[in-house]
């Protein structure tokens, strides 16, 4: 993680910027951790971004007529690897924040890609698991519970035919 790999005196910059001028939070009910920090300086944006090597940039015209700049980290990697590395730096009130974020974010559950088993409790492996592609999307799917649901539907249309299904 390129986190990692950042000097101690740019980790000891970036939480000294962050304290003062940054957010973190939570994104999709409490899903996605997110940090975020924005000001008119370029230069300092410009090395916020290049020290997490990570995160979009936006920048916005104010009333005044400066260009008011903006980083968003939403990595969730990054945003948590960042958040733990900055934890023992930062003051009290950002520390408690990020705790909470990084607590919330746990008691979250893992993305389905990293589901082992399905929600009725089969294994999802070996004969069981059945990759699909719809559109540009990957989803895993249940062979067990597939079957169970096209039982249940042929049951339901010879109901409906007045035939009894044996």
């Amino acid at each position: 993680m390129v986190v990692f790999d950042m000097e101690i005196k740019d980790l000891y910059w970036l939480s000294g910027l962050l304290e003062g001028e940054g957010h973190f939070g939570l994104r999709r009910q409490g899903r996605d951790l997110v940090i975020q920090v924005g000001m008119t300086d370029l230069d300092v944006i410009d090395r916020a971004h290049r020290l997490i090597g990570s995160g979009s940039r936006k920048s916005r015209v104010l009333p005044s007529g400066k260009t008011f700049h903006i980083v968003t980290v939403a990595n969730q990697s990054v945003a948590r690897d960042l958040m733990e590395k900055m934890l023992p730096i930062m003051g009290e009130r950002r520390a408690q924040k990020m705790r909470e974020c990084l607590a919330a974010h746990a008691e979250v559950d893992p993305p389905k890609r990293d589901w082992t088993h399905c929600k009725n409790g089969h294994e999802l492996s070996g004969a069981n698991l059945r990759v699909i592609t719809e559109g540009k999307y990957t989803k895993r799917r249940c062979v067990e519970c597939s079957k169970l649901r096209q039982r249940k539907h042929r049951a339901s249309k010879f109901e409906a035919a007045g035939i009894f299904a044996l």
